[in-house]
């Protein structure tokens, strides 16, 4: 227990050398972010609307998945400020809480030495200790992870009825990142094979059925203020945009609103466009 502490409390030193020295934020993808979480704790409203999108509208509804939005929102109400280098404190905390996991995996799947290793990979690669002082989604993605996988291993392991925790989890990762549905099926898979047993069933169904629960209030948001459906989140159609679109860089060259060829036809209007 000793030896975890030390490497937590270096790894925590670590990162908060970066919080004093290297960061401000607010550009790119942490903007959005900001600029939604901002909206949400002062505004009410899941929104980005800052003045840079021309052509596009000015406001986007479904700019980014919602539970980060949410999760820096939450600060921001509760401190009554829209002050990131909060966020950015709590989330190095929830650094040092991912390790814990880490090492508990590696422990589960091999020993207490591999356990230790895999922590110390984590807490010092450097673009790891970095991200945590970013406003990034992945500083609770990981958390969120490495608590699914945790769990999971427990209840192969253990025969444990944790498949409605389990699928709760599953259901918040793919409300940071919508990718994160594939592990559904690939996990109810592994864990049935060789397993086919009654109380493994029940946990799948339950896996799948909180997994669908937990996304659904956000999917019938999307389809009210869309009116049709929208998994998630808008960005994604953006990003297969960027690369087939005429002239396409895989950047975000936005089209020069005085060329009249280069603007999207859009049949819909309001909030769907």
């Amino acid at each position: 227990m000793k030896l975890l502490l030390v490497i937590t409390l270096l790894a925590t030193l670590l990162r908060l050398f970066f919080f004093f020295d290297f960061h401000s934020c607010c550009g790119s993808d942490e903007g959005v972010y900001h600029n939604i979480a901002q909206n949400l704790a002062f505004r009410n409203a899941f929104v980005f609307d800052e003045q840079r999108l021309e052509p596009w509208r000015e406001e986007i509804y479904s700019a980014k998945p919602p539970l980060y939005p949410f999760f820096i929102a939450g600060i921001y109400k509760l401190i009554d400020s829209p002050d990131y280098k909060i966020v950015e404190l709590i989330q190095i905390l929830l650094s040092a809480i991912t390790g814990f996991l880490i090492y508990l995996i590696g422990k589960e799947l091999a020993s207490r030495k591999a356990g230790i290793i895999a922590l110390i990979l984590y807490s010092f690669f450097l673009e790891t200790a970095y991200m945590s002082i970013l406003l990034m989604s992945e500083n609770i993605y990981w958390l969120l992870l490495s608590l699914y996988i945790y769990l999971l291993i427990r209840m192969k392991r253990s025969g444990s009825n944790l498949g409605i925790l389990i699928g709760i989890a599953s259901g918040l990762l793919i409300l940071v990142r919508p990718p994160s549905i594939v592990f559904i099926l690939l996990v109810a898979a592994w864990y049935l094979w060789k397993n086919v047993t009654r109380q493994a069933i029940l946990n799948t169904v339950a896996l799948v059925v909180f997994s669908f629960l937990t996304v659904l209030p956000w999917t019938i948001r999307n389809y009210n203020l869309y009116g049709q459906f929208v998994f998630i989140y808008t960005d994604g159609g953006i990003n297969v945009w960027m690369g087939n679109h005429e002239g396409a860089s895989g950047g975000y060259q936005v089209i020069k609103p005085d060329d009249s060829d280069k603007i999207p036809k859009l049949k819909t209007q309001g909030v769907a466009q």
